[in-house]
């Protein structure tokens, strides 16, 4: 005599394998985020490393994408990078930024990719900070570039005096601090037109906010 499942024996079944479901998948994306934001802190931590690495080899800072602007910091990118950075605008992008960290002297294996960006081989092909670009983004307040943008008017308003006591501002660069910044979970360097708010883990494994690291082996936010 051959036996079968009923039908009510099929439901309970499909009924526990949905509730497990439900309790499984959650917690294996909160694991995966957890795994990238780990993952950022230590990309940021050790690219900070390499900056100062070569800060203390070379005697100056790398030349972000906001200074490169001026005449001044235009003629040191040509004197010390030459075509290593990417000097020649509107083409030059994050990785450009970060390259003397590889070459010629390796203070860094390689430059790493953002796990949380959104689209990074599309917003990588212009310099723009819809949806960050295709590494993690540089910033300093390098005394150097005097006639380039004011000092901490880097876009990143999170940083900038003005914001101060603004909910999800920062302590702005003072002058020779630079900061490596993240995307976080959300994907983007953008919240609400705010730019730098710090990922707190406090908030949510969701919450917006950037993975922020500045000079001095410390993170922003919590």
């Amino acid at each position: 005599m051959k036996y079968a499942f009923t039908l009510i024996e099929l439901l309970i079944v499909v009924a526990i394998i949905g509730i497990l479901a439900a309790i499984a998948v959650p917690n294996f994306l909160n694991a995966q985020t957890r795994a990238k934001v780990a993952r950022s802190m230590a990309d940021t931590k050790n690219l900070g490393i390499a900056v100062e690495s070569f800060r203390i080899e070379r005697g100056f800072l790398l030349i972000d994408i906001w200074d490169d602007d001026g005449a001044i910091c235009l003629e040191l990118l040509d004197r010390y990078f030459g075509n290593i950075a990417n000097p020649q605008k509107p083409t030059r992008l994050m990785r450009d930024v970060m390259a003397p960290l590889t070459t010629p002297v390796s203070y860094i294996a390689s430059i790493p990719q953002d796990p949380f960006l959104l689209e990074p081989k599309r917003v990588a092909e212009s310099e723009t900070w819809t949806g960050q670009l295709d590494t993690y983004t540089y910033v300093d307040n390098d005394p150097r570039c005097t006639d380039a943008w004011p000092p901490h008017n880097h876009n990143i308003d999170a940083y900038q005096p003005a914001n101060q006591g603004r909910q999800g501002a920062v302590r702005p660069l003072t002058t020779g601090e630079f900061a490596l910044i993240g995307s976080g979970p959300d994907g983007i360097v953008v919240q609400s037109g705010f730019r730098g708010i710090p990922y707190s883990s406090s908030n949510g494994l969701k919450s917006a906010g950037d993975v922020t690291f500045r000079s001095g082996g410390g993170f922003d936010g919590g």
